[in-house]
């Protein structure tokens, strides 16, 4: 490291606002870092919390976005430390509330990850966007809430204001999906509740009835019939949701399915086939019983 730059980074590290002062005045470059790679001027002074001397750096030029070989900017490091003072200084000068690490986290993001409301609550007063559309690199924040169940966080963005109503629901599908994927009933009845779209959004992705049938949440599948899911919406492959039951042998599903009025024998977009013998030829043993049982025991003695 030059020796005006390991002069400069010595006096960050001691706190000597004095020293900086002179050194920048003297045209030490704050944005030169030839021999750290991994730390930034402002990322030093952030995670030491010298308040003061990441102000002084950036009111003389330091870059309030450089970024560490994570891909970390000041503001995520202030973030993860739950520095609010930091915050507070870094947006002050204008930081991009929207840069995304290497992990393909905003601040924001990283704030529900930490699990710190008061942290998403202040990014989200400042203007960190919390809808998004999905070609962003990362899962948008109210998903990430919904995935690592972070009710109190997930209640808090679910009524914070979009004018793109779209982009909000696209949002909160993804999130009952994900809270639905990772088992968080009551997570997902709170999106569902809140006016979460419960059919499949796009033609190519898996419908919530489908994420909870795949992942044997009986509760769930319950939970979304009694909404009114759809028991014939088909997937790209043409397969209703009794198809899937059968595929990812999920008796308890399958059952549920019928009770909620699946054709048994309708397995496929356009094509009638014998539910229970499509179940046996998969070695489905327990959902061919059901089936068999519901077409020749239970509906005839409905109908007498």
């Amino acid at each position: 490291m030059a020796e005006s730059q390991q002069t400069l980074y010595e006096a960050i590290t001691r706190n000597d606002i004095d020293s900086v002062r002179i050194q920048l005045a003297n045209n030490v470059n704050p944005n030169v870092f030839p021999n750290n790679p991994t730390m930034t001027r402002i990322i030093l002074a952030v995670r030491l919390r010298f308040h003061d001397m990441a102000n002084e750096l950036m009111m003389n030029g330091a870059d309030v976005n450089e970024v560490d070989e994570f891909g970390q900017t000041a503001l995520h490091v202030a973030v993860d430390n739950n520095d609010e003072a930091s915050v507070s200084i870094l947006i002050s000068h204008n930081c991009n509330l929207e840069k995304y690490n290497n992990a393909g986290l905003t601040p924001l993001t990283l704030a529900v990850r930490k699990n710190n409301i008061q942290m998403v609550r202040y990014l989200v007063a400042h203007g960190a966007v919390v809808y998004k559309y999905m070609e962003d690199p990362e899962l948008p924040p109210l998903p990430f809430a919904a995935f690592d169940s972070r009710l109190d966080i997930l209640q808090f963005l679910v009524n914070v204001e979009e004018t793109d109503r779209e982009k909000k629901k696209m949002n909160m599908h993804l999130a009952l999906c994900m809270a639905i994927f990772k088992g968080h009933n009551e997570a997902a009845e709170f999106l569902i509740d809140n006016g979460t779209p419960i059919s499949r959004w796009q033609g190519n992705g898996l419908s919530p009835l489908e994420y909870a049938i795949m992942g044997r949440n009986e509760d769930m599948v319950s939970y979304l019939l009694s909404r009114n899911a759809s028991v014939s919406d088909t997937n790209q492959h043409g397969f209703t949701p009794l198809m899937t039951s059968i595929i990812h042998d999920n008796p308890s599903a399958a059952a549920l399915l019928l009770c909620y009025g699946a054709d048994p024998d309708e397995l496929r977009y356009g094509v009638i086939a014998e539910g229970e013998q499509v179940a046996l030829n998969m070695r489905r043993e327990e959902i061919a019983k059901i089936i068999f049982y519901w077409k020749y025991e239970f509906m005839p003695s409905l109908f007498g």
